[in-house]
């Protein structure tokens, strides 16, 4: 397991612990700004059930780390500047995809870090433990420190975490460092990770469309005109995008029939990017992107809006949560699928209502799908693009 808090993602079938927040181990700590260039590659120790080794690749070049871990079968690699970049880049692919699967990007915190005093050897290289703490999200929650080792010049040797209450600890140790130049190109993420085409390019042919799942345009908003969503269908993809007050958006594009689309969210601190491209495994019964689809009647009186009638479904069923109790997201819809209503939580989890101002059944051309280019342009999540 990484440092980080977990949530789970779904690649090709493979359940993998993905981006969570915090600094962690995707990138190396560094204790100060003059550390040379370098390559280096480690082993990386897992005690999660049983003993587990994986091979993980370091460069660094002025301050841009990439790390590249391979643990069978699945090849992650970890893209971000330790001090003069808020945001970690994290992808990944299982040994079935031909290309990145997954893509997120977020908003990360260096550690509170101390020199422990503690001087060790690894790999022929003289390093010093130092003690590194992530903030608690909340007072009542303890963050268990990690240690880094670090070279005389600056340079992350050996990593060491508890596992727990367990005496074993998950870490990384030195195989072979290389100091010298590191071109800039190695440490830039390629250009195709913030490329639509790339992350929303069909899967397959998909069949003709289903009566309930209406081509549409609608606006809504809240009763106070403050926030406003607009609703596309361009079938088997959707479209959300919210705009609040403050300017924050939250802007989503999926795929109703694979586990394929791109969400961008820059709500308060929360800023994140995510993208997906796996084709949907047989084991799994609903796309891991978005869920919206898997409605369930809710069974309530039918309403009317704009004079049309529109039923009540749950769009975001789990079977432990009833329908109507709790429900976190909820559409008045009407027979060929357009939502007319729609009840939701926002960031703070607060109870919002939205009414449609506007509603067309129109034909939607896949192009109007595609996100706005400044919510996925580089330079506004920090970095400088590869080939």
């Amino acid at each position: 397991m990484t440092r980080r808090a977990a949530a789970l993602v779904v690649i090709a079938g493979a359940v993998l612990l993905a981006a969570g927040g915090g600094r962690a181990d995707d990138i190396p700590f560094f204790a100060s700004r003059d550390v040379p260039d370098y390559k280096a590659s480690m082993v990386i120790r897992e005690t999660w059930f049983e003993v587990k080794t994986f091979a993980r690749t370091v460069l660094h070049h002025k301050g841009w780390t990439k790390v590249e871990e391979v643990k069978t079968p699945v090849t992650t690699v970890a893209y971000g500047n330790y001090f003069d970049n808020p945001f970690l880049l994290w992808l990944a692919k299982s040994e079935d995809d031909e290309d990145f699967a997954t893509a997120i990007i977020e908003k990360v915190t260096p550690p509170e870090a101390k020199d422990t005093g503690v001087v060790r050897v690894k790999a022929g290289e003289v390093c010093h433990w130092w003690e590194l703490s992530e903030k608690a999200e909340t007072e009542d929650r303890v963050q268990p420190p990690w240690r880094s080792c670090l070279s005389r010049d600056g340079i992350e040797v050996a990593t060491s975490q508890p596992f727990g209450e367990m005496t074993a600890n998950d870490g990384t140790d030195l195989v072979k460092l290389e100091r010298g130049p590191v071109a800039e190109s190695d440490v830039r993420p390629p250009k195709r990770i913030f490329e639509p085409a790339f992350w929303l390019k069909p899967r397959r042919d998909y069949p003709e469309r289903p009566a309930d799942r209406a081509d549409f345009d609608v606006r809504m908003k809240t009763a106070d005109g403050r926030t406003e969503i607009r609703l596309l269908r361009h079938y088997p993809w959707r479209l959300e995008d919210r705009r609040g007050p403050d300017g924050a958006v939250q802007f989503k594009v999926w795929n109703e029939l694979e586990n394929q689309g791109m969400a961008v969210s820059t709500v308060d601190d929360l800023h994140r990017f995510e993208a997906r491209r796996s084709p949907r495994a047989s084991s799994y019964p609903y796309t891991a992107f978005d869920k919206t689809f898997e409605r369930v009647d809710m069974n309530l009186p039918s309403s009317s809006h704009r004079g049309e009638d529109c039923t009540w479904f749950d769009m975001k069923p789990d079977i432990l949560r009833p329908a109507v109790k709790n429900v976190l997201r909820a559409e008045c819809v009407t027979r060929d699928g357009m939502p007319l209503k729609l009840i939701g939580r926002d960031a703070s989890g607060a109870i919002e209502t939205f009414a449609a101002v506007e509603v067309e059944r129109r034909p939607v051309d896949i192009k109007e799908m595609m996100p706005p280019r400044e919510l996925i342009d580089p330079s506004l999540w920090g970095f400088t693009i590869g080939d």
